[in-house]
């Protein structure tokens, strides 16, 4: 009447490892994202110091002399380095969401 217990070695269900190690990396990609928003927020706010700093720098003409040239230049590298950030971020998102429709609706074998 009650069903055996199976060995501690065999699983019951041959999906269930693969779903576990499927959960586990989703879970990984997680806290990859919240790292990934985290560095890029600190580039924005590090951007926006700058940026600041550069309008300190500049004349009273308004013409920029070279330290602020050069405040101009990393800020516009910060940019870059940010928005390769987001389509990481945006990629990582993808990834997720694939990871987690193969756990909801895994594919059929009856193909």
């Amino acid at each position: 009447m009650d069903n055996p217990q199976p060995s501690p070695g065999r699983p019951t269900d041959p999906g269930a490892i693969k779903i576990e190690k499927k959960k586990a990396s989703s879970f990984k990609l997680v806290g990859k994202k919240r790292r990934a928003l985290e560095v890029v927020n600190k580039m924005e706010a590090k951007a926006v110091r700058m940026r600041a700093k550069t309008s300190k720098l500049r004349t009273e003409n308004g013409e920029m002399d070279a330290a602020a040239e050069d405040k101009e230049k990393e800020v516009k590298l910060l940019k870059e380095k940010r928005d390769g950030c987001l389509a990481e971020l945006l990629l990582m998102s993808v990834t997720e969401n694939f990871l987690l429709e193969e756990i909801l609706f895994p594919p059929s074998e009856d193909y």
